[in-house]
């Protein structure tokens, strides 16, 4: 039987209904391969589903990667500069009795990120991200930060060369009440 592999990435600056985060996990899962050889069938190694055929999602075995697709979009995602990946081999018996990423119905917090929908997205198969920002760290307020910061540099002919610096900065500046970190209430917002 082949060896199957689930991806994941952790991605900073990752954008979610208005709102930036840090530390935002995203588990890669195939959506779509031309690849007839990878059939359920094979990869379920011939598993009694009969009695169990209610809880078993056999799609998600479809979502796995080979250790071909793996370092592909491992290689495409160091290549585009966003972050690397872990690649872990998958139980078989495991992923055979879980619900697929792709089966999900997502919560106000989670949602797919669509790779193939990039620019220069050029993979042999179609992948998507699922991602929950539930505790992913909202930097918001940061982001916003080093916008301002950059736009006043800017106007003094200053231009930002290492913006991760410029983050820290910003952050330590926090404590001195110059930055404050604001939730911004959505139906407050639209009733003013």
């Amino acid at each position: 039987m082949k060896r199957l592999y689930r991806l994941k990435s952790i991605l900073n600056n990752f954008s979610h209904k208005g709102s930036i985060y840090d530390g935002v996990e995203v588990f890669w899962f195939v959506v779509y391969r031309d690849n007839l050889e990878f059939s359920q069938e094979r990869q379920t190694n011939g598993h009694d589903n009969s009695e169990r055929q209610f809880y078993i999602s056999e799609g998600n075995i479809y979502e796995l990667f080979s250790e071909e697709e793996s370092i592909l979009l491992k290689e495409y995602l160091l290549r585009d500069n966003r972050a690397g990946c872990e690649i872990k081999e998958t139980d078989v018996d495991i992923e055979v009795e879980t619900r697929g990423y792709g089966d999900r119905v997502l919560g106000h917090k989670e949602g797919y990120y669509r790779m193939d929908l990039d620019f220069n997205y050029d993979l042999p198969l179609i992948v998507w991200g699922y991602y929950d920002v539930t505790y992913a760290k909202d930097i918001s307020w940061l982001a916003q930060g080093v916008e301002s910061m950059k736009m006043v540099l800017d106007k003094f002919g200053i231009t930002i060369t290492n913006i991760n610096k410029l983050k820290t900065t910003i952050e330590d500046l926090k404590s001195t009440g110059i930055f404050k970190e604001k939730n911004i209430n959505l139906r407050e917002r639209l009733t003013n």
